[in-house]
């Protein structure tokens, strides 16, 4: 139980790392020319991954509320309409479709945004040191 609490945060971590690393190398960070230009440039890094991060983990809060049902019905149900062994297991309506998603407890990637807004704060943090340089 408790390796499983460990990899729910490492794989948000592992995610926010990657993009921080890919997004460093696409603005070359590590050839900064002056301080001003590497505290931006991080600011950016931390800022867009955190934008990222916690965006992934509102819109899967917002799923698991139901903001998407009505869509993923809709397609199952045109989708069944080119397959009868499809279009027989899903529910007669959508208030059927809807009480079966409630039933199921779907769970959402709370790490994922917790992840995403500390990586925005030291974005937001970095911009300190930035404004402080370039005055």
């Amino acid at each position: 139980m408790e390796d499983n609490r460990f990899i729910k945060w490492l794989k948000p971590i592992i995610a926010a790392v990657v993009v921080l690393v890919l997004y460093a190398l696409s603005f070359e960070l590590f050839s900064a020319e002056n301080m001003e230009e590497l505290f931006k440039d991080l600011s950016d890094c931390f800022v867009v991954t955190g934008i990222l991060l916690s965006g992934v983990g509102a819109i899967s809060w917002a799923g698991t509320e139901g903001a998407f049902d009505m869509l993923a019905y809709g397609c199952k149900t045109f989708l069944g309409l080119f397959s009868t062994s499809y279009s027989k297991k899903l529910p007669k309506s959508f208030y059927d479709y809807k009480q079966e998603r409630m039933e199921k407890n779907r769970p959402w990637l709370k790490q994922t945004l917790v992840v995403g807004l500390i990586v925005l704060a030291v974005g937001l943090m970095l911009l300190i040191p930035y404004s402080v340089v370039k005055a």
